[in-house]
């Protein structure tokens, strides 16, 4: 039960950063922290739990953020979109 409370005050918090602090930054820093918080989490089930050592993940991290910078930033599609792109490109490759 206590886990459901965290995650839902960290989803809260996430929501209303931009609203709290009135400061962009601290978004981008907190949206940096969350991606590289989940690719810690897989790091951590990988060679924590099973004892495997794996880059295949950082790959991918790799992959899917390329295709976001440039359906977003070259290409002009909306974040969204270029961000549904890359993680489809991901399971794709993955």
């Amino acid at each position: 039960m206590l886990g459901k409370r965290v995650v839902t005050a960290l989803v809260l918090l996430a929501i209303l950063l931009p609203w709290i602090t009135g400061n962009i930054y601290y978004l981008h820093v907190a949206t940096v922290i969350g991606v590289y918080w989940v690719l810690i989490a897989t790091l951590n089930l990988l060679v924590g739990f099973t004892g495997q050592l794996s880059v295949g993940h950082v790959g991918l991290l790799a992959i899917g953020a390329y295709t976001f910078c440039l359906l977003a930033g070259s290409q002009g599609w909306h974040p969204y979109v270029a961000l549904l792109a890359g993680g489809v490109l991901c399971a794709v490759i993955g």
